[in-house]
């Protein structure tokens, strides 16, 4: 089944659509869903994120079924917004940032391949780190890093310029 058939059962038929939606797309919801908290979820609030998706984008369905053009595209916003929240939950109740939380374990293999990133991140100290972790783990705009760190736009926009530049000199020695 393609994606317009499936568009298409979702505003006929929204529950025998899910079904579909779910055999289709459960395996695509859970990687966005283990990249965005893999590490800092356990395996079971993974798979509730990802039953959350599935029942937002069915509320979603049935409100308005014959808007909907995608339905990977659809999942995947639900997905990374619905991980973003779940994130955001979990930095609230925890103590550290997750990034000090990853590496805690050593011998997996994906905290092993960002390890080094997350090293570098660290590295460029505070601000920058928490600048980085919202712009490009959470997904933040300049403006409301800005506001949540009491700084311009712009000047979020030139330290992420600046970091970058930075993580690129501290990767390339580490290469080396």
């Amino acid at each position: 089944m393609d994606d317009k058939q499936l568009v298409s059962l979702l505003a006929a038929d929204p529950e025998e659509g899910l079904k579909q939606a779910v055999k289709i797309y459960s395996a695509y919801v859970y990687r966005i869903a283990y990249s965005k908290l893999g590490d800092v979820c356990t395996k079971e609030d993974i798979e509730e994120a990802v039953s959350d998706v599935f029942v937002s984008f069915y509320s979603y369905v049935t409100e308005h079924g014959s808007s909907l053009r995608s339905a990977a595209a659809m999942l995947s916003v639900i997905a990374k917004r619905r991980c973003t929240d779940v994130f955001r939950e979990r930095c609230r109740q925890a103590e550290t940032l997750p990034l000090e939380y990853a590496d805690d374990h050593p011998g997996d293999d994906i905290f092993a391949e960002k390890s080094e990133l997350i090293s570098a991140i660290k590295a460029l100290g505070r601000p920058d780190s928490e600048i980085f972790l919202r712009r490009y783990y959470l997904g933040e705009s300049a403006k409301e890093i800005g506001s949540a760190l009491d700084m311009k736009p712009n000047t979020v926009n030139k330290r992420i310029s600046r970091g970058l530049e930075k993580l690129r000199e501290m990767l390339k020695e580490g290469e080396e």
